[in-house]
């Protein structure tokens, strides 16, 4: 759990320098709510990942991952 809380607070910070970027006139709240969902959704796709040990590779997860946040986040910055 403690990695867990470590990862979430780093993507947090990741996320909030990437949100002023690309939409910097974004409200902080709206801001905060997109980054939980990104944050729970990559931690829930991880967990998935190890608890099924699927034959899944690195690069195919970090495809999809990237393919979900644009998908999901894109329409939100256009």
């Amino acid at each position: 759990m403690q990695f867990v809380e470590l990862v979430k607070e780093r993507i947090d910070r990741q996320c909030r320098f990437f949100w002023q970027l690309l939409a910097p006139g974004a409200d902080e709240a709206q801001s905060g709510i997109y980054n939980a969902f990104l944050i729970n959704g990559l931690i829930g796709l991880i967990r998935e990942w190890v608890n099924d040990r699927r034959d899944l590779t690195v690069e195919s997860i970090s495809e999809l991952t990237a393919t979900l946040i644009l998908a999901s986040v894109g329409p939100c910055i256009a």
